[in-house]
């Protein structure tokens, strides 16, 4: 093991400052190597499992969310802030209007407080990071040697990084931060004839809202010299330009009062989930005056999204579920490093071949059964236009040329 001293840019808001790092170097045989590849076949099945299940899962997911929606487009009802309807109570309503406050939300703590609905107080901690890095290299027999690189810079963070998973923890020792994030509500928020629910209100979102000049006096005399605030952050420490372990740097969201739009069930003067028939419950929240249909639409978009993302990232370990199936031809061919290069080459398209093949046929079966018409329509059509293409093609092909007649003169006899 060897160390060394430099400086490491961590990104962010990481500050270049000299940090310290060090390699170790470990080798594996090649028996030891295929057995690790032999078990890792285990592994492999079940992430193969866990994934094919969780396509099916995610289709049923995207499906029953999708119908829920459109179920609830189709039954909400437009309802007016100023009065509340009790002839639509239980009901899925949609309103919009003016969300206001009496009250100041005061993170007393900080001497920080606005007439708003919602202020959130975030806390972020200077404190040691790790990075990892590895680096392999086949050996001529089958062995491999991999360098391990360990790097420790300081960066703000939320919360506190365990240091002690650290490799290296000595001299890495993260503090328990002085302070915590917290939220501060409004007392009975107003919309009009409504009161919305904290659980509602939450699902509005935040902006950030620099800490006031105001509040300066209140943190010195709390916290000393060392307190400022620094880019509309409170900072607490010896010098924000150079700050040290366990320094504590604090920034504020906010929910100001203004025009927002609800979808929920009518409860008394709340909104609450409205379970739809299709088996998921419906409450949205926007910023603005939104209409009903805006306001589906773009939950609309956003289970989309989420359907192609979990399609992606379970393709993705479905890969390597089937990688881990090869992964032992991978090492029997690494007795010569050339042969195992190529062997891992094949090895990642089959793969990649596999997980696409597999993971589409899944998302096909799960259409199948959730969305059975539609599925049935997509696979007649297919056929269909298979046919008329194999069809076309059948009918323009170009007739064979007459074989050549023989010219009586020229060698007929």
């Amino acid at each position: 093991m060897s160390d060394d001293s430099g400086s490491f840019d961590f990104g962010g808001d990481a500050v270049d400052v000299g940090g310290d790092s060090f390699t170790e170097t470990e080798e594996r045989g090649w028996l030891s190597r295929l057995w690790g590849a032999l078990t890792g076949v285990i592994v492999g099945l079940l992430l193969i499992a866990l994934c094919l299940y969780g396509l099916f899962w995610n289709e049923g997911r995207a499906v029953t969310t999708a119908r829920s929606l459109a179920e609830g487009e189709s039954l909400v009802v437009e309802a007016r802030a100023e009065a509340i309807d009790p002839a639509n109570g239980g009901a899925l309503v949609h309103v919009s209007g003016d969300l206001l406050t009496a009250s100041r939300v005061t993170d007393a703590e900080f001497g920080v407080g606005e007439k708003a609905i919602r202020l959130q107080r975030v806390v972020e901690t200077w404190q040691w990071k790790e990075t990892r890095s590895s680096k392999s290299v086949s050996n001529f027999g089958g062995s491999k040697t991999t360098t391990h690189s360990y790097s420790y810079a300081p960066a703000w963070a939320l919360g506190r990084i365990n240091s002690s998973s650290f490799r290296e923890p000595k001299g890495h020792v993260n503090p328990e931060p002085r302070f915590r994030g917290s939220e501060f509500d409004a007392r009975a928020p107003e919309l009009g004839a409504w009161r919305p629910g904290a659980r509602t209100l939450r699902l509005l979102p935040l902006e950030d809202f620099p800490a006031p000049e105001a509040a300066l006096p209140t943190l010195q005399s709390r916290f000393g010299a060392g307190a400022r605030l620094e880019d509309g952050r409170i900072f607490i420490g010896a010098d924000p330009a150079s700050p040290q372990i366990g320094d504590t740097r604090v920034s504020y969201k906010i929910l100001w009062p203004g025009p927002v739009s609800f979808v929920g069930r009518q409860t008394g003067a709340d909104f609450t989930p409205y379970m739809t028939s299709a088996g998921k419950s419906v409450l949205l929240a926007d910023v603005g005056v939104v209409p009903a249909d805006e306001m589906f639409r773009e939950a609309e978009e956003k289970n989309t999204l989420l359907t192609w993302a979990l399609r992606a990232l379970l393709l993705a370990v479905l890969w390597a579920g089937f990688y881990a199936l090869l992964r032992p031809f991978v090492v029997l061919a690494d007795a010569l490093p050339l042969a195992g290069e190529i062997v891992a080459a094949g090895a990642g398209l089959v793969a990649a071949v596999a997980a696409l093949v597999v993971g589409s046929a899944t998302i096909a079966l799960a259409w199948f059964y959730y969305r059975p018409v539609i599925a049935a329509l997509i696979a007649v059509t297919g056929v269909a236009l298979a046919m008329l293409l194999r069809m076309r093609s059948g009918s323009g092909a170009t007739p064979a040329a007459p074989p050549p007649t023989a010219v009586r003169g020229f060698g007929a006899r």
